[in-house]
């Protein structure tokens, strides 16, 4: 399989208009698509799943909605990716993190 980053995984899953934000230890932030915007969370890179990144997402009802007041939280996300024949294991090297 071949590695990626979360902005590439969310443009393999159908997303655009991606706004990603780094944190110390995860990633987190927004992505459009079939005309529903969603917030998604990669949890923290120490924690890794299976060698990868544990991500969800849940629609949001704007972009402000770190909450989840706009849907349940999704884990289809990693298996979605990897049906494609990726890996989500890249993350910011630990200097370009906040």
């Amino acid at each position: 399989m071949k590695s990626i980053g979360i902005r590439k995984a969310i443009q393999l899953f159908g997303g655009s208009n991606i706004s990603v934000h780094k944190g110390y230890h995860f990633q987190s932030g927004f992505f459009d698509k079939d005309g529903k915007t969603y917030y998604i969370d990669t949890g923290d890179d120490r924690m890794m799943k299976n060698g990868q990144l544990d991500i969800y997402y849940r629609e949001a009802l704007d972009r402000n909605d770190y909450s989840g007041k706009g849907g349940y939280n999704q884990w289809d996300f990693v298996s979605t990716i990897n049906k494609m024949g990726y890996i989500i294991d890249k993350f910011p090297k630990e200097k370009e993190r906040c």
